[in-house]
């Protein structure tokens, strides 16, 4: 299987770790000093790259075992878009397997926000001795948006159009219920327009709700965009605009 990593994801990152250290970290843990903003804001990152590649296992894993190969991924911030070959022989519950291999990526981020916010409340609600304050505040950071890292990556994941895992879910259960009323390429102009309702969003939030709650929306409607993209070129899907 090829991995390949999209341009947005590191795009994302980047801006991922300067809301960390000057809007997130500050605000709620204001006496940590810059180095560990940074240090923090780093780890949360490190975190969350491997909460998306545990996230991906969990589509590769199922779909190894219904039998499907996953030719290539490309990630972005929110998952990956796949290249899937499906043997002849496994036609015959093809949307049922896809329904399992979509739901499994959802799943897997479930299980980490949980367990990250489990040890959060477990081991991290009181603050100790003077001496390990520093790091006792560092751990609860680190674990509270690791948590809330996981659950967004789940929530945004079950929007249901395509390229995220929500839209692959949809046009399962609508083939499944043989209704056929949603093809791939219909799914495909729903996700564009999607993408521009985002990016309206994004545009009226700079200026009445947030400035960096718009440019979070703006992000995701160009990552977006730039998956379904993605999307379509994998899966040979027709399409009229882009």
């Amino acid at each position: 299987m090829r991995v390949r990593l999209d341009f947005s994801l590191i795009i994302a990152l980047v801006i991922l770790e300067w809301y960390l250290m000057a809007v997130f970290i500050p605000s709620h843990f204001p006496n940590v000093s810059f180095i560990n903003q940074l240090a923090i804001a780093v780890a949360v990152n490190a975190i969350l790259i491997v909460s998306l590649i545990i996230h991906e296992l969990g589509h590769v894993v199922v779909a190894s075992i219904v039998g499907f190969k996953i030719r290539q991924t490309v990630l972005f911030i929110f998952g990956g878009v796949h290249e899937i070959a499906i043997p002849e022989a496994n036609q015959e519950k093809l949307f049922q397997n896809k329904l399992k291999v979509a739901m499994a990526g959802p799943l897997a981020s479930v299980l980490l926000a949980s367990l990250f916010a489990l040890t959060w409340l477990l081991e991290f609600q009181e603050i100790g001795p003077k001496e390990v304050f520093v790091v006792k505040q560092a751990m609860e950071i680190i674990f509270v948006y690791a948590a809330m890292g996981n659950g967004l990556l789940a929530l945004v994941n079950i929007i249901p159009v395509i390229p995220l895992d929500g839209g692959e879910l949809l046009y399962s259960i609508n083939h499944k219920l043989r209704k056929h009323l949603l093809s791939q390429a219909t799914q495909s102009k729903i996700g564009f327009l999607t993408s521009f309702g985002f990016l309206i969003a994004g545009s009226l939030a700079i200026f009445s709700v947030s400035f960096y709650i718009g440019l979070l929306l703006i992000l995701f409607a160009w990552i977006l965009r730039t998956g379904l993209r993605e999307y379509i070129t994998l899966n040979n899907i027709p399409h009229k605009f882009t």
